[in-house]
C-alpha cells in the first residue's frame, strides 16, 4: 500500500524494507498491525474494504473523529499520528500497556470494582460531548444524521436490515416483522421527552482499554469503529452486557447503573444491540439463531 508506505518511512525515517510488521490481531472487521524499527514502533489500523456492512462505514474516520472528540474531554486515546481515509488505515503510537481482558480474572473484586468506576467516569465525560443531531458522527455516510432520535433509529435499522437480506440472514418478510416491532417501538419513545444527542462509543468492552496494571488505572480507549451520537441509555445498557465480553452482567450491587431506563428506552437498546450483533454473526457467517429468535419474538 503506497500510501502506507510513505507514511511509515516519513514517521520511522528509515526504507520501508527496513520496517517490520508483526500482525498483532484479526480484527472483526479490521487488521491491525505493529510497525517497528530499532526502539520505535507504532500501531496500524486497516479497515477491511470487502463486503463490510454498511452498518460498520467508515471505520477509519469513526476513529478520527472519535479520538478527537475524546481527547477533548480528557480521556486517555491512543495518539494519532497520520491516517488515510481513502486508503483506510491509520497510525497511532505504540501504548506498552495490557488490555484489560488479559487483566480482568487477575483482580480482586475491589480492584474490578476500581475499574468499573472508572469505566463509567469515561462514560460520563462521553455525556458530555453532545450534539445537534443523533445518528452518524460525519456527514455524507449511510448513517445519516437526524435532529430526533427516532428517526435516526429507524435510519440505523434500515440499513443493518439491508446488510442481512444482502448476506441471506434474514428474508423480506421477517425484516417486515422486525421493522414493525421496531416502528411500534418508536411510537412509545415519542411520547416520551426528546433525549439529548451524545457520544457513544458503543463497543466499549475489556479488549478495547488498556490498563496500566501496575497502577490499576486504564491507560487507553481505543477501536471507535461503532460510535455514533445517541441517547445515553443505549451506552448504559450497552456497557451491561458487552463490558466483560458477555462473561458476566457488568452492574452488580455494588456497581450501579447511573440512570433509570424507561420500558421503551430499554426495548430500543435490546433491539438496537441485538440487531448490531447479529449482523456482524451475519457477516461473519457464524451462529446467529439465538440473536435471530430475539429479534423475531
Amino acid at each position: 500500500m503506497k500510501s502506507l508506505n510513505e507514511s511509515l518511512e516519513k514517521l520511522f525515517n528509515t526504507s520501508p524494507d527496513n520496517i517490520i510488521l508483526s500482525r498483532c490481531k484479526n480484527g472483526d472487521v479490521n487488521s491491525s498491525y505493529i510497525a517497528s524499527y530499532g526502539d520505535n514502533k507504532y500501531f496500524i489500523k486497516i479497515q477491511d474494504k470487502d463486503h463490510l456492512p454498511d452498518l460498520y462505514e467508515n471505520q477509519i474516520e469513526r476513529e478520527v473523529i472519535s479520538t478527537d472528540l475524546c481527547t477533548s474531554q480528557s480521556i486517555p486515546c491512543p495518539q494519532i499520528l497520520d491516517y488515510d481515509l481513502d486508503a483506510k488505515f491509520i497510525i497511532t503510537e505504540y501504548m506498552d500497556y495490557e488490555v484489560l481482558g488479559n487483566l480482568w480474572g487477575l483482580l480482586d473484586l475491589k480492584k474490578q470494582k476500581q475499574i468499573k468506576d472508572q469505566a463509567l467516569c469515561i462514560l460520563e465525560k462521553m455525556n458530555n460531548i453532545q450534539s445537534e443531531y443523533f445518528g452518524g458522527l460525519y456527514k455524507g455516510g449511510n448513517l445519516e444524521q437526524f435532529n430526533k432520535w427516532t428517526d435516526s433509529y429507524k435510519n440505523i435499522v434500515k440499513i443493518a436490515l439491508n446488510d442481512c437480506l444482502r448476506y441471506g440472514s434474514l428474508t423480506e418478510d421477517e425484516c417486515k416483522i422486525i421493522t414493525d416491532k421496531v416502528n411500534e417501538n418508536c411510537k412509545q419513545l415519542d411520547q416520551e421527552k426528546q433525549p439529548i444527542a451524545v457520544f457513544s462509543h458503543l463497543d466499549l468492552h475489556w479488549n478495547n482499554i488498556f490498563m496500566d496494571k501496575d497502577a490499576q488505572q486504564i491507560k487507553g480507549v481505543f477501536d471507535f469503529g461503532s460510535a455514533l451520537y445517541t441517547p445515553s441509555y443505549m451506552s448504559y445498557f450497552r456497557l451491561n452486557g458487552g463490558f466483560l465480553y458477555g462473561t458476566d452482567s457488568f452492574y452488580t450491587n455494588d456497581t450501579i447503573c447511573p440512570m433509570e431506563l424507561k420500558r421503551c428506552e430499554y426495548e430500543c437498546a435490546k433491539i438496537l444491540n441485538t440487531l448490531d450483533y447479529f449482523t456482524f454473526l451475519s457477516y461473519k457467517n457464524m451462529n446467529y439463531e439465538m440473536e435471530k429468535h430475539l429479534l423475531l419474538d
